[in-house]
């Protein structure tokens, strides 16, 4: 990214504190979202030059989506913290034994957590049973896990998300698999050439020359925290 100084900062800062408040995230993607920018430019005491504005369109956007994770975060912190209030820690040692024509299965239970409310189910979760056999030896068994054969779905947008991947499916880079810095050198050669073509496709949707889909929403937080993530990186100096 290029330098950007700390009175263009705090400008950037005014007006996407001012956009997010109105409308939310989504307003990156509503058809006059440069328009928006573009008034509450005007609104600042001094405002920034139309160059200006135009040169920091992108940082702009990343910083309402940043906007948005800590708004969500914060939700989730309040949250956690108001359903830690409703609970108290307690000790469950009760023994469930289920006699069988072989084996006597002693059930042993974790230790959960038992609402305040009397009327509220309590939440018991089986951490591994011990089976005694008829002659005398036994075994300690976990519950076996059963995993789901995961399910393709299929994206219309600008990455494929199944297998635990965030495969390029569109344009010149198709097969590079963002998650994996490896992948991204093959494809890419330079990271700072992967973070500009991450800013072009952001770039793309907001100017119009990309029509947008159902998973333009998905695509557009993706190339956000990439983003994000290669600034952070690039502070710490391990960019």
């Amino acid at each position: 990214m290029n330098y950007l100084n700390p009175k263009t900062k705090q400008k950037i800062k005014k007006i996407t504190s001012e956009a997010f408040n109105k409308f939310g995230a989504e307003v990156t993607e509503l058809t006059n979202y440069k328009e928006i920018v573009v008034k509450e430019n005007d609104r600042l005491v001094e405002p920034m030059s139309k160059l200006t504005l135009n040169k920091w369109m992108g940082y702009i956007t990343v910083c309402i989506h940043n906007l948005h994770r800590e708004a969500i975060k914060e939700k989730e912190k309040n949250n956690k913290e108001f359903a830690e209030t409703q609970y108290i820690k307690y000790i469950d040692g009760h023994l469930n034994i289920e006699p069988g024509n072989y084996a006597e299965t002693l059930v042993i239970k974790e230790n959960v957590k038992k609402p305040t409310e009397t009327n509220m189910p309590l939440i018991k979760t089986i951490m591994y049973s011990i089976n005694f056999y008829s002659d005398g030896t036994f075994e300690k068994i976990k519950p076996v896990e059963v995993k789901k054969e995961e399910e393709y779905i299929l994206y219309l947008g600008l990455f494929d998300y199944n297998h635990n991947k965030v495969v390029i499916q569109k344009g010149g880079y198709k097969g590079c698999n963002v998650k994996n810095k490896q992948s991204i050198l093959d494809y890419f050669r330079t990271m700072k050439k992967f973070e500009e073509w991450c800013v072009e496709k952001m770039e793309d949707v907001f100017s119009g020359r990309l029509n947008t889909n159902p998973d333009t929403s998905k695509d557009m937080a993706t190339l956000n925290k990439i983003i994000n993530e290669i600034e952070i990186k690039r502070r710490l100096g391990s960019f």
